[in-house]
């Protein structure tokens, strides 16, 4: 894995300029990840990777209506061509991946940290002992104090 800097001049564009160049040098499938969903963890990674191996588009969604990661394994232009950061967000990608006739698969929900209750999510994660790749986000929670109670 590694990490690309987004260019573009807004999320839409960033995602799909990010995916479009790893999948035209030759990396496949690409994976694009949320960051701001740290329960994220290779467990997930793993899982779309092998949903890859059968689908064109796997789409981990967000309890708000959008997704935390998104996979391709072959350039898909205007998959991205709605508006962003609305609860509509995963239901217009998949519409437009219908269009594009990609096959798509869902992987089960998790979450990102938008809000409070999001926060305490997230605390119930590290509380069941999950969440090794939140290290960094627990700490900066730690020492903030920003545990909801």
């Amino acid at each position: 894995f590694h990490a690309v800097p987004q260019r573009g001049a807004d999320l839409a564009e960033r995602m799909g300029r990010a995916l479009a160049e790893q999948l035209a040098a030759g990396h496949e499938p690409v994976l694009l990840r949320g960051s701001d969903s740290p329960g994220l963890d290779g467990e997930v990674f793993a899982a779309a990777c092998a949903a890859l191996a059968e689908h064109d588009l796997v789409l981990c969604p967000d309890l708000d209506g959008g997704y935390n990661l998104v996979g391709l394994r072959r350039p898909a232009p205007g998959l991205f061509e709605h508006p962003m950061s609305t609860d509509r967000v995963l239901e217009q990608t998949l519409a437009n991946a219908e269009r594009l006739g990609l096959r798509a698969h869902l992987l089960p929900p998790r979450f990102d940290v938008d809000t409070q209750q999001d926060l305490r999510l997230l605390a119930e994660l590290r509380a069941r002992g999950r969440g090794a790749t939140c290290r960094r986000s627990f700490a900066w929670l730690d020492r903030h104090a920003l545990w909801p109670d």
